[in-house]
């Protein structure tokens, strides 16, 4: 904690910093973001859907009319 708190002390104090940013590592995170959040909406979905699946198999209606 003692780490994270001398962290954001230091962005906070630091001075203006002018400095270019070029337009292809700006792209490369948004690239980098994009991708993390298809990777976490494939890693969550995949379980759920299995789940689901599991769930419906095992706690479905029995038929009563082919008795």
């Amino acid at each position: 904690m003692r780490i994270l708190a001398a962290f954001l002390t230091l962005i906070a104090l630091s001075p203006a910093a002018f400095a270019y940013v070029d337009p292809s590592s700006t792209l490369f995170a948004w690239q980098g973001g994009l991708a993390l959040l298809g990777g976490l909406l494939v890693f969550i979905k995949s379980p759920f859907t299995f789940l689901k699946h599991l769930f419906r198999k095992v706690f479905r209606k029995k038929d009563d009319d082919h008795a």
